[in-house]
């Protein structure tokens, strides 16, 4: 009887040790969850960066340090310039700031370009360029048909589209072995047919040149 006493004794005090372990791994994993980290208000490098959101938001932050103010004569009074250009150099949009260290978002939809920021300021006729940002693929927002033939086009895509409801179907109803043999046997048949249609395709057009 003493020895089992002195079993149910040190299992208890085992899941003492075990439990007080356990309570400080949980407020040791709290304290690690309510960390707080803080940004610095600022990097110290002139810089000009331009990303993209969505289809009709771009983001602009940038950075003017003292030397780069000071190399050309800008103060507080001085408005700053910030111009959206596409690839050909062209103005799509301009703002206008006096802060040295912002952000900006632009509200704006620049369908399928290549877009980069630039800022500077007016000195009398003249544009001075201090930065420019990197450039940005912007988004498309319309079903962009591809050159040439579109006829082989749309049947190719029609093929396709086939092929993937087709692969839906036996995901989503489970099928026995044969069911699924056949099916892949449907697959390779309308990858055929694509194949088919646009050889048939290029050969007509060839003859017509």
């Amino acid at each position: 009887m003493k020895e089992k006493n002195e079993l149910i004794d040190e299992s208890l005090r085992q899941e003492d040790g075990f439990s007080s372990h356990s309570h400080g791994m949980a407020q040791d994993s709290h304290a690690l969850e309510t960390r707080e980290f803080s940004l610095p208000a600022s990097y110290g490098k002139d810089r000009l960066c331009l990303l993209p959101v969505n289809s009709e938001t771009y983001h602009l932050y940038w950075e003017l340090t003292e030397p780069m103010l000071h190399r050309h004569s800008i103060d507080a009074s001085v408005e700053l310039s910030f111009r959206i250009m596409d690839e050909n150099s062209d103005i799509v949009h301009e703002f206008f700031s006096f802060d040295k260290l912002g952000k900006y978002y632009v509200n704006e939809s620049f369908e399928y370009m290549t877009i980069y920021a630039e800022v500077g300021f007016y000195l009398g006729n003249r544009y001075i360029v201090l930065l420019k940002s990197n450039p940005v693929k912007t988004f498309s927002t319309q079903v962009r048909m591809p050159e040439g033939n579109r006829d082989v086009w749309i049947k190719k895509q029609h093929g396709w589209t086939e092929i993937v409801r087709s692969s839906l179907t036996h995901f989503t109803l489970g099928m026995s072995s044969d069911q699924y043999l056949q099916q892949i046997e449907r697959l390779k048949s309308f990858s055929n047919v694509d194949q088919q249609r646009l050889s048939s395709s290029h050969m007509q057009g060839d003859n017509d040149d």
